[in-house]
């Protein structure tokens, strides 16, 4: 980008280009698709993150309370809530 905004008679040469040959060239193409495919990439992954924080959260919230109990000398485990199993089953 920072190439095409320098140099702009490179940019109007690879527009004259394309429209000379009706189409984009095969390598820009593929960039854009690899780009699409990485920006669904990174989607899912953040999403993964928001899930794993979460979970990360509610472990330390039951940490929390397992501690308190454990110092007030409770042993009740009927007090627990359980967590969620994962999805992949592991």
């Amino acid at each position: 980008m920072k190439l095409t905004h320098k140099f702009t008679d490179l940019q109007d040469e690879f527009k004259i280009r394309v429209e000379a040959t009706g189409s984009e060239p095969a390598v820009a193409v593929k960039l854009r698709e690899q780009l699409k495919e990485r920006e669904e990439t990174i989607t899912r992954l953040r999403a993964k993150i928001r899930e794993l924080t979460n979970d990360q959260q509610q472990l330390e919230r039951v940490i929390n309370v397992l501690s308190l109990e454990q110092q007030h000398g409770r042993t009740d485990k009927s007090t627990v809530v359980g967590i969620r199993q994962p999805r992949d089953g592991r």
